[in-house]
């Protein structure tokens, strides 16, 4: 009987895996509405404080890399990296929405490589992967509000919200967000 079978250890385990990743991904998602919604009365506002970059990325990986089984995450960081300025907040909803969707967009069994390092006067973040990369007629468009690739969205689920969220945040914040090959 149905009673029985939730008192399965391995099925109560299961059940709650479900519900959390379930939660994680509304929370995600809320998240993303809530920064559209500041986009689109334009009072997105960022206060900036300096922080230690390799201290949040330490911890964003970490927490994905447990959140997301299906890829393997892997962490570069120039150890010099100087202090940044920037809402340590946001950056790690950029970092999030961009390890979420190397997860959904890439194999099973996936490497992502999360790294940074001074670039010029600036501090690069990088996010690759050696998935199957993005057409190139897709990539002009990738940061557009709704935006989603016809060949993927056949199949895989989303809203179309991540990657303008991840491009508004990065340019509130004074930087930059590109895809490259």
């Amino acid at each position: 009987s149905r009673p029985d079978r939730v008192q399965d250890p391995q099925v109560r385990a299961t059940i709650l895996a479900d519900a959390r990743a379930e939660s994680e991904r509304l929370y995600r998602l809320v998240e993303d509405l809530v920064v559209l919604g500041r986009v689109e009365r334009g009072r997105l506002e960022v206060e900036a404080e300096p922080f230690q970059l390799p201290r949040l990325l330490d911890r964003i990986v970490a927490n994905e890399a447990a959140d997301l089984p299906s890829i393997s995450i892997s962490l570069e960081v120039d150890r010099d990296l100087p202090v940044v300025n920037g809402e340590p907040t946001y950056v790690e909803q950029i970092l999030r929405n961009l390890l979420g969707n190397a997860a959904k967009y890439t194999p099973a069994g996936s490497h992502v490589v999360v790294s940074a390092a001074i670039d010029g006067d600036d501090v690069a973040i990088r996010v690759r992967d050696d998935g199957p990369g993005i057409p190139p007629a897709s990539r002009e468009h990738l940061f557009d509000l709704f935006y989603r690739d016809p060949a993927s969205s056949r199949t895989v689920a989303g809203s179309g919200i991540g990657l303008f969220v991840c491009a508004s945040l990065a340019i509130a914040m004074g930087g930059r967000i590109w895809v490259a090959e």
